[in-house]
């Protein structure tokens, strides 16, 4: 009899319990990390605050997700994946919010720029004499446009005649405006400062501060003195504001009226 072992039978109990690729596939499995998976979501979703700064919080949220995501993979030995998932969410957010920290100060720039553009032609309106063209500039664009149709519209969209006198003889009868049309081309209007700049539901509203100087008489010169009045330069404030916004119909199309029309100077020097 041969003291030789006898192998295990293939197929045996023995062999299957070692053998089984079932432990190996149980002993290579990892988990999913969670907020890795909420980290690439809130980054995915970070590029919406082009559209709103609302949306600023997805990717302040998708960074925490990120950083935290990535630190817990790393402490798992292994036992959880997803950091390519976090690393991409991390570099999403803070894509996405460095880009918005340059487009919306360049955007609200340009806003601005156009705003000051159309607030000089009102300006320049009332510098002329030419009150039908600063009136109409409280109205919607759409309703100035450069057609034949365009003044008989804008007229009609009054009720009647007495009250479309009576509206502009208002106008008129406003301090600011009757300053402004009898200092004419001696008034020097500046660009002071911004006073607001805000997009809310796709309109822009600015508001801009302008200081006007203008020519002022001084009082009698004393005795032993060239005979006349002193004149001297005074400068007032006044705040504008307007709207720039797009016809329903026609969301490509923009346009700036004049929202507020003071009635007078500012009373305190704007700081």
């Amino acid at each position: 009899m041969s003291n030789e072992s006898t192998p295990a039978a293939e197929g045996s109990l023995f062999s299957i319990h070692w053998e089984d690729p079932a432990d190996d596939a149980e002993r290579e499995y990892r988990s999913l990390s969670v907020p890795a998976l909420l980290a690439l979501a809130c980054g995915l979703l970070t590029p919406l605050v082009f559209l709103s700064l609302w949306f600023l919080f997805l990717g302040i949220l998708g960074i925490l997700l990120s950083l935290v995501a990535i630190l817990a993979v790393r402490r798992s030995e292994g036992m959880s994946t997803g950091g390519w998932m976090a690393q991409l969410g991390l570099s999403v957010s803070i894509l996405s919010l460095v880009g918005v920290g340059v487009f919306w100060p360049y955007y609200q720039y340009t806003v601005r720029c156009e705003a000051d553009r159309f607030f000089r032609t009102w300006f320049a309106a009332l510098e002329k004499g030419d009150i039908p063209v600063a009136f109409s500039l409280q109205s919607p664009f759409w309703e100035r446009r450069p057609d034949p149709k365009a003044a008989e519209t804008w007229w009609n969209t009054l009720p009647d005649e007495k009250y479309r006198h009576r509206a502009v003889h208002e106008y008129v009868e406003n301090k600011l405006i009757r300053t402004l049309i009898d200092l004419g081309d001696k008034a020097d209007v500046s660009y002071y400062k911004t006073d607001a700049v805000r997009t809310i539901d796709g309109k822009d509203t600015v508001a801009i501060i302008y200081a006007v100087t203008c020519p002022v008489e001084g009082k009698d010169k004393g005795a032993g003195e060239e005979t006349g009045t002193e004149t001297g330069r005074e400068t007032f404030f006044v705040r504008m504001q307007g709207k720039r916004q797009a016809k329903a119909k026609e969301k490509h199309v923009v346009g700036w009226n004049l929202e507020q029309i003071p009635n007078g100077a500012l009373r305190d020097i704007p700081r």
